[in-house]
């Protein structure tokens, strides 16, 4: 085919795509974001402490656009900023409780959407789909696929049985148990568990956040670092019939 051949076929795919998720419609999924507060949105919800750059280079946003959005974020109550630790004229982009729930919602409402558009065709219709979509991404967007997207949903019965929490002072939360199933490593998940662990601390009005682990975890030690945790202690110990050195680390939310 020919350049002047696929640039209307280009144009007219466009046309019709637009037209199929309504992405033309003032309100995004019939919310009450837009389309560009909605993608503004799930950045937020799915990188660790991000800033204001990060989030306009990730989009493509004017940086004044951007800034517009999350200004209405702030206003609404979605979002806080918290000042970083290497430059306090920086600040990071945190969800609130109400942030987070705002996500939630259009994340169900955008796989209804896509179930809806999908579900209607055969199983072989969609090999031949899922195929296409990795062809766009792969030749117009020079990149490989995402892997799917991590949705953080609330416990379900059974989530509870390996999970135990304790509080020992009023004004700290602790970080009990940071679990990923092995299924579900090497995709930055922990980093995400961890984020969403620290702004649920901030949003509920802790002055900080503790949490237990081994030195022999080094993976983990580069996730709480990351995150902004600081070592203060380390214990020596016998447990699981070995002689290990257990390790407290800290994190401020004041």
């Amino acid at each position: 085919m020919s350049l002047a051949d696929l640039i209307p076929a280009f144009r007219r795919f466009n046309r019709a795509y637009t037209r199929l998720l309504e992405t033309l419609n003032e309100r995004y999924l019939r919310t009450e974001y837009s389309l560009a507060e909605g993608r503004v949105l799930y950045e937020l919800a799915t990188r660790s402490k991000p800033q204001a750059k990060e989030v306009a280079e990730a989009l493509g946003l004017d940086a004044g656009y951007l800034s517009r959005i999350l200004t209405k974020f702030e206003m609404s109550g979605l979002v806080v900023r918290a000042a970083a630790r290497q430059d306090k004229r920086a600040a990071h982009l945190l969800l609130t409780a109400r942030g987070r729930a705002a996500i939630r919602a259009l994340n169900v409402r955008a796989d209804k959407q896509a179930r809806a558009i999908l579900g209607g065709i055969s199983p072989g219709q969609r090999v031949k789909f899922a195929g296409a979509l990795r062809a766009i991404e792969e030749t117009i967007l020079g990149s490989q696929p995402e892997p799917p997207t991590i949705i953080l949903r609330p416990h379900r019965p059974g989530d509870m049985g390996i999970v135990v929490r304790h509080r020992e002072q009023p004004q700290t939360a602790k970080l009990r148990l940071l679990y990923v199933d092995p299924a579900a490593r090497g995709r930055r998940l922990g980093q995400t568990l961890v984020a969403e662990c620290v702004g649920f601390a901030r949003t509920a009005g802790y002055s900080k956040i503790t949490l237990w682990t081994q030195s022999i975890l080094t993976a983990a030690h580069h996730i709480y670092q990351t995150a902004g945790f600081q070592l203060v202690s380390e214990q020596l110990h016998h447990s699981f019939g070995k002689d290990l050195i257990g390790q407290t680390w800290e994190m401020n939310l004041l």
